[in-house]
């Protein structure tokens, strides 16, 4: 009698890598991030969004210069927020360089623009700026985004174009009680 528990182990291997690409296939091929869908999220957000909390987010940016090199940058946002308003915000733990105006003076209305630009309220907005202006210059891209389903906010955030992961967001939220 031949032994062919080899044959078993073959067929088992054949279906993990079958299950392996299907699996990325399906994340890839993943149900496409809408305006209407954006919109559902964000009114969600306005209905529940918690008084207090803290945000990490985790943003990489894939580029690629005129001379051919290319790279990713990773910056990670902390945010404090307390009744609404931020009151900590730091960019790879430190807080962020004074923006300066034309006459060397810091820009305080500059920096509080920035920094409510990572809230949620202003991730919403740039998701929504990329889909514009994907649309306007008749971009190619897939963007997909998951959102908390009990307060609507940005929980991931990824914009492809031509099978290169461009922008990729990850936020973390904590709910704080004061």
């Amino acid at each position: 009698m031949k032994n062919r528990n080899w044959v078993i182990v073959f067929v088992v291997l054949a279906i993990l890598g079958l299950l392996a690409v299907g699996i990325n296939w399906a994340y890839n091929a993943g149900e496409p991030l809408t305006p209407e869908k954006l919109k559902a999220a964000e009114d969600r957000w306005e209905r529940n969004r918690p008084p207090n909390y803290d945000l990490k987010i985790t943003v990489n940016k894939t580029y690629a210069s005129s001379d051919g090199t290319t790279g990713t940058q990773v910056d990670k946002y902390a945010l404090k927020v307390r009744n609404g308003q931020i009151v900590d915000f730091t960019l790879n733990g430190q807080p962020p360089q004074p923006v300066l105006d034309e006459k060397g003076e810091r820009n305080l209305a500059r920096e509080r623009e920035i920094r409510e630009g990572f809230d949620i309220d202003g991730l919403f907005d740039s998701i929504e700026e990329f889909m514009e202006k994907d649309r306007r210059d008749d971009r190619k891209t897939l963007i997909r985004a998951r959102f908390d389903k009990t307060d609507g906010h940005v929980i991931q955030f990824t914009r492809q174009h031509q099978g290169r992961r461009e922008q990729h967001i990850q936020v973390d939220l904590t709910r704080v009680k004061e």
